[in-house]
């Protein structure tokens, strides 16, 4: 198997999973903007080329090095970064060069929360209201219906950047004043709970393979916005509702040979909802 590693360097885990493969028999190679000789040594010894680009955000040098990776190893079995900022990168290589995996005709649906909640509605998961945020008479349709307070995030992206927890017209008016025009917004009802989330890796054959569940001690947006640190709990069991809720929600996406992170509301009343779907290793935050 020839395996190109996008972003090896970083984060630094990265040179664990290099070395595994290596040791199961792959031929690892790498593509990343550090100097060859800044690269950690298990990095080094793990990989078979390793293709410097100046800037990892440029799509054509990525998409050079894997035509000269081709020209030189054969044809690319797998192209992985394992970090949910390449995912687009990696569907667009994907696609270009016909490599199995998620391709750019469905990467959309993880990248965009909007186009997420109709797999979450297909699983049969509870999911938290949502309407496009474009306007504000829009958005006071959809207060009406749900109420103060309500969430803003991003339609698209990770994390819990520019999200805002609005509890009144004056915050609601700040909002609209403020957002960039450029960025697509959805608002979300506000949900009184913790995140819990699935996390784990499930196989070409859609069998979840290894999994875990973790708790957050308080509000991603409030740890952002206000500059908090954060603490989680990783239990020893997964409890059964989270579970199921989780492998609906693989189901739905039909979720295959890749690293999953699921983070699902848990209400004071026992509800679980689904939040939002991230394909990546394991990591909370």
């Amino acid at each position: 198997m020839n395996f190109v590693f996008f972003s090896p360097h970083f984060p630094a885990n990265g040179a664990d999973f290099c070395d595994r493969l290596k040791k199961a028999g792959a031929t690892v190679l790498g593509i990343g903007d550090a100097p060859y000789d800044a690269l950690d040594g298990k990095l080094k010894q793990a990989l078979s080329e390793y293709y410097r680009v100046a800037d990892m955000e440029d799509y054509e040098p990525v998409f050079r090095a894997i035509g000269h990776f081709i020209q030189k190893w054969g044809r690319i079995d797998r192209f992985e970064s394992l970090n949910e900022h390449w995912l687009e990168l990696e569907a667009n290589i994907r696609t270009d060069f016909n490599i199995y995996g998620t391709k750019l005709d469905f990467v959309k649906n993880l990248k965009r929360k909007s186009r997420m909640r109709a797999f979450f509605r297909k699983s049969g998961v509870e999911t938290i209201a949502q309407r496009k945020c474009s306007d504000r008479a829009g958005a006071m349709t959809f207060i009406r219906r749900v109420g103060y307070p309500v969430v803003v995030k991003p339609d698209s992206g990770s994390g819990a950047s520019n999200t805002f927890k609005i509890s009144n017209a004056k915050e609601l008016d700040q909002f609209f004043r403020d957002k960039p025009e450029d960025v697509t917004f959805v608002m979300e009802q506000f949900i009184e709970g913790l995140v819990v989330t699935y996390d784990g890796l499930i196989n070409r054959d859609g069998e979840v393979v290894l999994a875990a569940s973790h708790r957050y001690d308080q509000s991603v947006m409030d740890v952002v916005n206000k500059d908090r640190h954060m603490s989680y709990t990783c239990f020893p069991r997964i409890r059964p509702v989270v579970e199921e809720a989780g492998r609906k929600i693989l189901k739905a996406f039909d979720v295959r040979e890749r690293f999953f992170h699921i983070e699902l509301f848990e209400t004071r009343d026992d509800r679980i909802i689904a939040l939002e779907v991230n394909m990546r290793p394991p990591a909370p935050g």
